[in-house]
């Protein structure tokens, strides 16, 4: 059995004609909530062994703030075709994760992100900012996940869970 973490990225900044929306950095809040979460996952024993994230300002960013609570770097991937993928591009990204990785962590966006956790794990809860899913996948090896695949959700973990600092 596999385990997935889907996490959205961290509040941004709102939207502003001036920037592109790939280069958007993250809020102050969104800051506090990756780091939080970071501290989270570590208590948690869910330290992924490979993470893939959007290239995305933000995703990186939150990536950078959650990671900076591993103790160590996990190989990290950065996918451009993360940023705003729709829910079937996640299972043929998924396939390129190392064999040997039982657990992985995927950053990315909404929609795509939402309907992708819901489609797996027959669930649609919503994904607010910095909201990480833990999902259970009945697969020995990642080239096995299909669109048929189903998963189990074990816990959707959102900022508002996590103790305040």
């Amino acid at each position: 059995m596999k385990r997935l973490l889907l996490l959205r990225h961290a509040k941004a900044v709102a939207e502003d004609a001036s920037r592109l929306d790939h280069e958007r950095a993250l809020a102050p809040r969104g800051c506090e909530d990756a780091t939080r979460l970071g501290e989270w996952i570590v208590r948690q024993g869910l330290i992924p062994h490979f993470i893939m994230s959007s290239s995305s300002r933000r995703t990186v960013d939150t990536l950078r703030l959650v990671g900076s609570a591993f103790g160590h770097s996990p190989l990290v991937m950065i996918r451009r075709r993360l940023y705003m993928c729709h829910e079937t591009d996640y299972p043929p990204l998924l396939q390129e994760a190392p064999s040997d990785c039982e657990l992985l962590l995927v950053v990315g966006h909404n929609e795509g992100l939402q309907e992708y956790l819901t489609r797996l794990t027959g669930t649609g809860r919503a994904v607010p900012t910095c909201t990480l899913a833990v999902v259970e996948l009945p697969i020995s090896d990642w080239p096995e996940m299909t669109l048929a695949v189903r998963g189990k959700l074990v816990q959707l973990v959102t900022p508002d869970d996590l103790d305040p600092q």
